[in-house]
């Protein structure tokens, strides 16, 4: 099935690159951070996802593991028209935290001090951790104005997600329940939808399209139930990127 998923991305990407949707001038910034990459490496597929940006007239920064902070979190996204940050999430007390990336650090807990103290950031798992009522504190309404798109891979993303909309994101694509980063196969859904993105396809059809095998055909039940992929989006549904 992998094999199958990494051939249907690669031709994705010879459409895109044929497709005539590549801009001379770069006039759009992305950004894709990936929080937990030391444990759970992006690799090749991160290649894919730049690789259908760039055609598609983006300027990409990457950043990993502990070159994500809060100080970068809080003040950066809105400089950007486009995010993809995977990461993934644990529980303390309760509270779901996602993992920022930077590791437990005494000058952080200090600057934020009022975060960790009201249970907004967490520095339990040796990896900073934020909850959703930390962007809600961070971002006011309309302070990501300038991001158009956002795409969330990561477990129960969906309460960030309507944290981002508020804060004036147009479009959030984020993954229903629980996922696992591990084996690659949420990386290589996502670099396809990333793929069909960059081909001028709305973020409905979009997801409609990453689903659309998984649906109305029955499928083999055997020890696990049937797999599809965890994507679903909330705001604009008719936005394109560029």
């Amino acid at each position: 099935m992998k094999k199958a998923l990494v051939f249907m991305v690669l031709i994705l990407l010879v459409s895109v690159s044929q497709s005539g949707t590549a801009v001379s001038a770069v006039d759009h910034k992305a950004l894709m951070m990936s929080s937990v990459n030391k444990l759970v490496p992006l690799g090749y597929y991160g290649g894919l996802m730049k690789s259908s940006l760039r055609n598609a007239g983006y300027s990409v920064t990457t950043l990993n593991d502990s070159r994500i902070t809060l100080d970068f979190i809080t003040r950066n996204l809105n400089n950007y028209d486009l995010i993809i940050w995977r990461t993934n999430s644990f529980i303390w007390n309760h509270e779901t935290y996602w993992y920022v990336g930077e590791g437990t650090n005494q000058q952080t807990q200090s600057k934020y001090s009022a975060d960790f103290n009201a249970g907004r950031a967490n520095a339990q798992a040796g990896i900073i951790g934020v909850s959703a009522g930390f962007f809600s504190y961070h971002y006011s309404p309309q302070s990501l104005k300038n991001l158009k798109l956002a795409i969330l891979i990561s477990s129960n993303s969906v309460t960030i997600a309507t944290v981002l909309q508020s804060a004036g994101v147009q479009s959030v694509i984020y993954c229903m329940g629980t996922i696992t980063l591990g084996f690659g196969i949420i990386d290589t859904y996502t670099a396809q939808l990333v793929a069909y993105l960059a081909m001028g396809q709305s973020v409905f059809t979009v997801v409609s399209n990453i689903h659309s095998p998984f649906t109305g055909t029955p499928q083999p039940q055997y020890l696990d139930t049937n797999y599809e992929p965890p994507f679903w989006y909330i705001g604009q549904p008719n936005l394109t990127i560029p």
